[in-house]
């Protein structure tokens, strides 16, 4: 089955390596269910290969990467026109449906194929997320607009399944999103026991994002720098690189804490659970997620957790629980909940405590690639109609 997809999930636009998780789950997928895959990747920075193959072709990728979301659209719109004449896909999918999902939609008439998608935040008529910005008001439509003409919507809670049959969309379904070797991510009661050590004498925050604009790393540093200079102590780690390194290192310099921020660059996915295991809690305050999925890696690894209400927060931390989810943009939030979590004994010691944040079982192979696979089958129905 050949599949045409509209993303915005630029770690496919690295150079081929089985270590880099995106790749590697969706060669997975590919592996699993028996399909190949060309992927438009939507950016608003020129980042990575414009136009590459993986794992000996399976994976198919076209970079779009424009400042303006218009001319992104269209842009993203001509090459999907192009690829499906080449590529000649079985159905086109979106992982969003408020800027991808149009470009999706465009091609997907064009070439009388199905449309499915991906409902993976619940910004769409959210009050919040509407006030923020006139051009939320437009995408908010737009997105509305897409859903009631896919054919078939996969959601990652059930508040989302039921907005998406409201709309009139016949068959939708719950399926969380794959994170390969989530296992790896498991820590025992001696971890916890460390952390706790290591809490007492300088608490260690780490977060995991690609730096670029939308992972808003500005106001993750304003608000450490807020409660370093505060409380005189912790340390935050930082894995992942992007074109906005410079100006990052700049700002914690400016900020007096240049000499408490870690910048580890792009760590190998092997990796990523030995630093999570050396943390006291995760970080995350992006201004839009499709679905953070370090979010459930952070949370498996029983990781106290502050991040902002994007993508599925709410369906993998339990707020007050097993971490804090403040509002987008949340400054004094954000920094009010790190400072809680760094000086707090008894609210830290009581997360620790916790025998599951998160199972780890939910978004494991078995589960997640079998009803993958019965939500393909029916693609594979309809497409030979």
């Amino acid at each position: 089955m050949r599949i045409l997809s509209f993303g915005y999930d630029t770690n496919l636009l690295l150079p081929e390596d089985p270590r880099n998780e995106s790749q590697a789950r969706q060669a997975r997928y590919c592996d699993l269910l028996g399909q190949q895959k060309a992927f438009v990747i939507m950016s608003m920075e020129p980042t990575g290969a414009a136009e590459q193959y993986l794992f000996e072709g399976k994976l198919r990728v076209v970079r779009v990467a424009t400042r303006r979301a218009w001319t992104r659209i269209w842009q993203a719109y001509q090459q999907g026109l192009r690829l499906a004449k080449a590529f000649k896909p079985d159905a086109i999918e979106y992982q969003d449906p408020k800027i991808g999902g149009l470009a999706a939609y465009g091609v997907a008439r064009r070439f009388h194929l199905p449309l499915f998608g991906q409902l993976h935040n619940e910004q769409l008529n959210d009050a919040i997320w509407l006030k923020m910005r006139w051009s939320h008001r437009i995408y908010n439509q737009i997105g509305l607009f897409v859903l009631a003409r896919s054919d078939q919507v996969r959601c990652m809670n059930a508040r989302q399944v039921e907005f998406v049959r409201q709309l009139g969309v016949k068959w939708v379904e719950r399926i969380p999103v794959y994170i390969p070797d989530l296992e790896q991510f498991v820590v025992s009661d001696g971890i916890q026991e460390a952390r706790l050590k290591q809490w007492e004498i300088d608490p260690v925050m780490i977060c995991a994002a690609r730096l670029v604009a939308e992972k808003n790393f500005p106001l993750l540093l304003q608000a450490f720098a807020q409660v370093y200079h505060s409380i005189q102590k912790g340390r935050l780690v930082i894995l992942g690189a992007g074109i906005l390194e410079k100006p990052l290192k700049q700002q914690a310099e400016d900020l007096g804490i240049g000499e408490r921020v870690r910048w580890l660059g792009q760590v190998e996915y092997e990796d990523v659970p030995l630093h999570f295991q050396a943390a006291n809690l995760f970080t995350l305050s992006s201004d839009a997620e499709g679905g953070p999925r370090v979010a459930v890696q952070a949370q498996v690894s029983r990781l106290p957790t502050v991040i902002t209400e994007v993508g599925y927060a709410r369906d993998v931390v339990q707020d007050g629980i097993t971490g804090y989810i403040l509002p987008v943009g949340d400054l004094g939030g954000f920094a009010a909940a790190l400072q809680r979590l760094m000086t707090d004994r008894e609210i830290y010691t009581r997360m620790l405590a916790l025998k599951s944040f998160c199972d780890y079982r939910e978004f494991g192979e078995e589960m997640v690639t079998g009803s993958m696979r019965a939500y393909y089958n029916r693609i594979n129905t309809w497409s030979s109609r």
